[in-house]
């Protein structure tokens, strides 16, 4: 199954969540991590998957094919990242 950027959006609509609630669901504060995260600009903690697969019911083999798609790209910062100070 390919990788779906938006996948974290696409169900928390459809579980009619805003950002906030989501966030709090997850034990944040406020809606502006999981809106940084919907956007790429971060990525969540392993844990933090897991809880929110859990929240959003999200089939595992969709969040499996989200999950390693994104630990690709926090791999392959930090070897970008280990590059640059070489």
């Amino acid at each position: 199954m390919a990788y779906e950027k938006n996948i974290i959006k696409r169900y928390r609509l459809r579980k009619g969540l805003t950002q906030t609630e989501l966030a709090t669901k997850l034990g944040f504060q406020n809606g502006q991590y999981i809106s940084n995260v919907e956007r790429d600009l971060c990525l969540f903690s392993f844990k933090r998957y897991l809880d929110l697969q859990r929240v959003l019911g999200i089939p595992v083999h969709v969040f499996l094919d989200y999950v390693m798609a994104h630990e690709k790209q926090r791999i392959l910062r930090g070897m970008r990242g280990a590059e640059k100070a070489d």
